[in-house]
């Protein structure tokens, strides 16, 4: 008997179960998402003889994320498709406040720019905050002018005699005394946090971001299923590529 029920195939909501446990955290884990197929229903617009389809057969196809079924939308949204995230979080919102699907939708629309708010603002300061600090970098070691002021101000190390400051690379060597420790230093926190941010995805599955994300949605609209908020949180980077 215990072989027989090891042999069975899982039913679908076995695999919703273990695919959400966590809460969304089995995002990039396809292999557990390929057993579940089978306790789908099949599919009417399928040929099952092994031929291929016909025209009416390709045109009864699904082409919108809305014309899928509940259980399909709930696996494409623990595999991380943002698609199927909105179109839950549309479901939702149209289950609990009554709203029809375009209201619906202009809602979601509106939790999306509650969830990331705030957050293109402070990315907009670091990307300018790197151009500049990069792009000043230039004239600090290979300007002889700016070297000179940089160097009286806040340096203080002895000049080279003229003739050894005639060309732009004779001012590189003289500046990269006092310039290699920052920009190496920097450079060296830079590649750790880059290396400790791209490891915390394994250590903590949910990224702090997404965290946020969902603990700001939570309060706003605290009354929608949590594990529908948290697909539609985890999956906003995918929305805001698109739009890019």
């Amino acid at each position: 008997m215990l072989a027989r029920r090891a042999m069975r195939p899982p039913t679908l909501t076995r695999c919703a179960s273990t695919l959400t446990r966590g809460g969304g955290a089995a995002v990039g884990r396809p292999l557990r998402l390929v057993r579940c197929i089978s306790a789908l229903p099949p599919d009417n617009g399928a040929p099952e003889d092994g031929r291929p389809p016909t025209v009416d057969e390709c045109r009864q196809q699904k082409r919108a994320d809305r014309e899928m079924g509940h259980d399909v939308l709930l696996m494409m949204a623990v595999a991380g498709d943002h698609g199927a995230a909105s179109e839950r979080m549309v479901r939702e919102v149209v289950a609990v406040d009554g709203l029809c699907w375009s209201g619906a939708d202009a809602r979601v629309d509106d939790m999306a720019g509650v969830a990331v708010r705030g957050e293109g603002a402070l990315q907009n300061v670091g990307v300018v905050g790197s151009m500049i600090v990069g792009l000043g970098a230039i004239p600090l070691v290979f300007s002889k002018g700016i070297a000179l002021a940089f160097n009286e101000a806040y340096v203080t190390q002895d000049v080279p005699a003229p003739r050894d400051l005639e060309t732009w690379l004779e001012v590189g060597a003289w500046t990269w005394n006092w310039m290699e420790p920052p920009l190496g230093t920097i450079s060296f926190v830079l590649l750790c946090y880059q290396w400790a941010r791209e490891h915390a995805g394994a250590w903590s599955r949910r990224s702090f971001r997404q965290r946020r994300r969902y603990e700001r949605l939570s309060r706003e609209y605290p009354q929608y299923h949590p594990l529908v908020l948290r697909h539609f949180c985890d999956t906003l980077a995918e929305r805001q590529q698109s739009r890019s």
